[in-house]
């Protein structure tokens, strides 16, 4: 991990806590050796979090949003979490690349 830290403590001295922040959460995802703590990264590329991991950001994120933003609202307007973000995706119908001619407009 030295070479990870080395690059976010360059990319840190980009910050000035008012247009850019910085936020690492390397100590949350992985422990001083740069081993990831079980279930937080995808197991078969270890790149992209899993929603656990996401969570692990999103949590670390929510004093910088509540800082900007203010307090979250009473009600949750988001839709339920799937963990999944393809599975909303509704199959596409309709026009497709270079189906234009028999559009009704």
């Amino acid at each position: 991990m030295p070479t990870i830290n080395k690059i976010n403590d360059n990319l840190s001295q980009f910050a000035d806590g008012k247009k850019i922040r910085f936020l690492n959460v390397n100590d949350r995802l992985a422990d001083r050796d740069g081993r990831l703590f079980d279930g937080m990264m995808n197991a078969a590329d270890k790149l992209h979090p899993t929603v656990k991991g996401y969570q692990v950001w999103a949590d670390a994120l929510k004093p910088i949003f509540s800082e900007l933003l203010g307090p979250p609202g009473s009600e949750d307007h988001a839709p339920p979490p799937t963990g999944d973000p393809s599975a909303g995706a509704r199959p596409r119908s309709g026009l497709r690349a270079g189906n234009h001619r028999n559009r009704t407009v």
